[in-house]
């Protein structure tokens, strides 16, 4: 219930992705966000008329049960609609039903693909969770050169959290000693430049941490 009170002002403050402001059927569906709990009538009208924010709350609607039966296969159509848009909390939650296998078969691989997609747009729980899995070889072949740069970016553009697995990375990479710390910086150097600023305010997403 918190996090969809947080969504509401979240989106309240956002103003919209991608859509027409003056749409009545999204204008609507953004007045009902002055209450606790959107509508989800208002919300899923909003999100078959094309906003990106409404099939993202729509989605988390129907994952969590809040104003309609939970359904974790709704969940992850919503969820999809908008992160094939582009947008990246959708990305990173989408991403987060396939490491789960909620909704759809457990597929770790493309868990990968979409935290990887959202990282890559500066979502800092996809940054964490992808560098994770580069790290101890979930979803993707294990790489502590990628989860080195992930975190690197996560430092830059998340919390001090990542400075922990940062600093064990690189001893992990320095104790092997064939040059992949030096490679493992040059990469950090890279994905800085690519991937070091974070494009859009993050929401907290409690359910998806493992």
């Amino acid at each position: 219930m918190r996090l969809i009170k947080f969504l509401a002002a979240f989106l309240l403050l956002l103003g919209g992705c991608s859509e027409d402001p003056s749409s009545r059927r999204i204008q609507s569906w953004r007045n009902s966000l002055k209450s606790d709990v959107p509508d989800f009538d208002e919300t899923r009208t909003a999100a078959e008329g094309g906003s990106a924010d409404a099939q993202m709350t729509l989605g988390e609607m129907y994952a969590d049960g809040i104003g309609v039966t939970q359904d974790a296969v709704e969940a992850v159509k919503w969820y999809r609609v908008a992160a094939e848009r582009g947008y990246p909390e959708s990305q990173y939650r989408l991403g987060g039903m396939y490491y789960r296998g909620e909704g759809v078969l457990l597929d770790q691989v493309e868990a990968a693909e979409w935290y990887l997609k959202a990282a890559k747009q500066g979502h800092v729980d996809a940054v964490s969770r992808i560098g994770v899995m580069n790290e101890d070889g979930i979803g993707v072949p294990q790489d502590l050169v990628e989860a080195y740069a992930w975190y690197a970016v996560g430092c830059k553009i998340g919390h001090k959290g990542f400075l922990l697995r940062l600093h064990a990375t690189e001893a992990a990479l320095g104790n092997k000693r064939n040059g992949m710390l030096a490679g493992a910086k040059k990469r950090a150097a890279d994905y800085l430049n690519r991937y070091g600023r974070k494009r859009r305010p993050q929401m907290p997403a409690k359910r998806f941490w493992w």
